[in-house]
């Protein structure tokens, strides 16, 4: 009777951005669809597909994973012919929403990001094209030719040098160092305590670029990455929220496993369970349906407390006004 009256309230509160929207897709919790539903549903929820486009990353930031994995030696690139691949299924359902390139990776420090950059607009002429990057191999140069590519938004992680103590005035100083270095000027959008947010606008019409500069000192940022960094691992919070990444999201490493989350990574010992699929053998579809993705939606759909990895993970909270109704619906239904 409970999830009788749940499921008639999330159909009440359907919206494109919530979770009683994800719940009422017809198939959402399901793995025996035939072809036509796989593909039906991959378009009706994913709005945010991730490539990691190599392995390499130049830092080892403390409140990362790479701090303890080895990426600056690992020069695996993804297939040129493997993200072809996808595009053109994407390209299938006209894909609108997000094409994302990132990960643990440095996306800028291998020249392929521009091909990847060509593909992706040729191939998906609606996506919204998206680049993560700490900022370190950026010029003047190379951003007008990510402009000129039709790339539409460049967000930027500025981090402080190790031994400078993160303040608001250290945060100004590194963004106005960067901005100098890139010859775009900025505006500040944002302060808290904790971090500072900037908005580069001249000369980048048709692209949207940003940067931010958060605290990374204990107990002020980041999160555990499914419990991969320890010390970011609140032993106190237990996850109870949903969780919409396993809804709306497909995320692929450098070498093509497709995982649950932003969070977790195939070349992570502990994760390497957690494969759902590689995308050289199925097409995002059938891994999207498939029973793997289908138990991370049944598991992380209810508000109740969260296994591992996802114990502990404060990202992704749910904050809409729908969501908090139907937070407070279950647990009167619940009580």
């Amino acid at each position: 009777m409970t999830q009788f009256l749940f499921r008639t309230l999330a159909g009440l509160l359907t919206s494109d951005g919530s979770l009683a929207r994800c719940l009422v897709e017809p198939g959402v919790f399901r793995s025996d669809l035939d072809a036509r539903a796989r593909v039906q549903l991959f378009k009706s929820l994913v709005n945010y597909v991730e490539f990691e486009p190599h392995a390499y990353c130049n830092r080892t930031c403390v409140f990362c994973p790479n701090s303890t994995l080895d990426r600056k030696n690992n020069r695996e690139v993804f297939d040129r012919v493997l993200h072809r691949k996808v595009l053109n299924e994407l390209a299938e359902i006209d894909y609108s929403g997000t094409v994302a390139y990132s990960r643990y990776s440095e996306p800028l420090a291998r020249e392929e990001i521009f091909d990847y950059i060509t593909e992706a607009r040729r191939t998906l002429p609606r996506a919204y094209l998206k680049i993560i990057t700490n900022g370190d191999y950026l010029s003047h140069d190379r951003l007008q030719r990510l402009q000129s590519l039709g790339l539409n938004y460049l967000a930027v992680s500025i981090y402080l040098p190790e031994a400078v103590a993160w303040s608001q005035q250290t945060s100004l100083e590194q963004i106005e160092k960067f901005s100098k270095r890139i010859g775009i000027g900025f505006q500040i959008r944002r302060k808290t305590r904790t971090s500072v947010f900037a908005d580069f606008t001249k000369n980048l019409s048709g692209m949207r670029m940003d940067a931010r500069c958060h605290d990374f000192g204990p107990g002020r940022q980041g999160f555990d990455r499914g419990m991969s960094v320890a010390w970011l691992s609140p032993s106190s919070f237990v996850r109870k929220a949903p969780c919409l990444f396993v809804f709306r999201n497909f995320t692929m490493d450098f070498n093509g496993n497709v995982m649950p989350c932003c969070n977790l990574r195939s070349d992570y010992s502990q994760h390497a369970p957690y494969v759902l699929g590689n995308v050289s053998n199925e097409t995002v579809f059938n891994i999207f349906s498939g029973p793997l993705f289908v138990q991370w939606r049944q598991t992380l759909s209810p508000f109740t407390p969260k296994p591992p990895p996802c114990r502990h993970c404060q990202d992704a909270p749910m904050t809409g006004m729908r969501d908090k109704l139907l937070t407070a619906a279950l647990n009167l239904l619940s009580s």
